[in-house]
């Protein structure tokens, strides 16, 4: 079984040209600053997404430990016509 080092494998030693390079994404600047816009707005909508969500969670929480308290004076009071 033959063995590559790096020089061989890439085609060094033999001028080949070496590694492959990869091609880069070439954005403009205008481009580039204007995904950059749409990344932090989308994070911003993402962040305000997750804080009405958890407002929305809290609300119903409160409301549903009104109700069981409710409940309980409800179940608690004692009938006159026992």
């Amino acid at each position: 079984m033959r063995t590559f080092n790096n020089r061989n494998f890439y085609g060094l030693e033999l001028g080949l040209g070496g590694k492959p390079k990869k091609k880069k994404l070439k954005l403009n600047l205008e481009k580039n600053r204007e995904m950059k816009q749409l990344a932090k707005r989308l994070a911003k909508e993402e962040k305000e997404r997750k804080r009405k969500e958890k407002a929305a969670a809290k609300a119903e929480a409160i409301r549903e430990g009104l109700e069981k308290r409710k409940e309980k004076k409800i179940l608690d009071i004692p009938s006159k016509y026992d």
